[in-house]
């Protein structure tokens, strides 16, 4: 099986247990990493590493969504 590159917001919010709104809030803080594709209004997609690296460093620093 083919790993991912990235994740759509519903994915990563599935992938981290919570709501959409919160990841939409997480990119909007910019503490969650995020590609737009299409500029404004278009997909945004959440890198899988980026994803990875900002759990681990939420799991370091004990932080809470």
């Amino acid at each position: 099986m083919k790993e991912k590159l990235a994740f759509s917001v519903a994915e990563a919010a599935i992938e981290l247990g919570v709501c959409e709104k919160v990841v939409r809030k997480l990119i909007a803080d910019h503490e969650l990493p995020c590609k737009r594709i299409g500029g404004k209004g278009g997909r945004i997609l959440i890198p899988y590493d980026g994803l990875r690296r900002w759990v681990n460093d939420c799991t370091n620093d004990d932080c809470s969504i």
